[in-house]
């Protein structure tokens, strides 16, 4: 039996792995709380994901605080703000009424909004994106075989992004190879205060595809 396998060539995966596996450390966020039942806390922020403040406390061992027993929070140096409606800044928080949040940006003035409209800080960042996947198969008076994917994904966090793109296409009629095409794109910024500049660019126009016959 004749079966056809096919080889891909690797850099690109491999240079997507070593684009992932570059981490920027943060500058440690310092944070002072004021609580609805009038206590205070400080200590260095973590997060605040799914309802949860974390801290790191130099006496109490990572306490975790509901976010809806905020009423106040003042931050030392910028971070990744998430608010319910989608809109992302990175900026610090400044002194406040209670029930409210004073966020300054560097690309803006400080913006007043509601607490319970912050959906996430410093959230730790997850891969977004979108595969596809086709394929067909055909029989009659041409017989014809074709698959295909294309796949987009990104992770930004406060201080970079990486992104990668790829696609491929592959298709026999009669048995006889009709196409064969494919690249990638993969691209490491990293942000200097407001400004954006690209450390890593890659980009394969044609990925090597070789059939194998067995």
């Amino acid at each position: 039996m004749r079966k056809k396998t096919f080889s891909f060539f690797g850099a690109l995966w491999f240079s997507f792995l070593l684009f992932s596996s570059c981490a920027v450390q943060q500058k440690a966020i310092n944070v002072n709380l004021s609580l609805n039942n009038g206590d205070s806390l400080k200590g260095e922020l973590q997060n605040m994901v799914k309802g949860t403040l974390n801290l790191k406390h130099s006496v109490i061992t990572n306490p975790q605080i509901k976010w809806s027993g905020v009423s106040t929070i003042e931050t030392d140096c910028p971070t990744r703000i998430e608010l319910k409606n989608g809109d992302i800044i990175n900026g610090r928080f400044l002194p406040a009424t209670p029930g409210k949040a004073n966020i300054e940006s560097e690309k803006s003035r400080a913006t007043e909004v509601a607490l319970d409209d912050i959906l996430s800080i410093n959230a730790p960042s997850l891969w977004k994106g979108n595969a596809t996947v086709k394929a067909s198969h055909i029989e009659g008076n041409t017989n014809s075989n074709d698959i295909g994917f294309k796949l987009s994904l990104a992770r930004e966090t406060l201080n970079d992004c990486i992104s990668l793109k790829a696609n491929y296409a592959y298709g026999e009629t009669e048995g006889v190879l009709s196409k064969r095409a494919g690249n990638g794109k993969i691209k490491y910024d990293y942000s200097v205060s407001n400004v954006r500049f690209m450390y890593g660019f890659l980009m394969l126009p044609n990925m090597i595809i070789s059939p194998i016959s067995i």
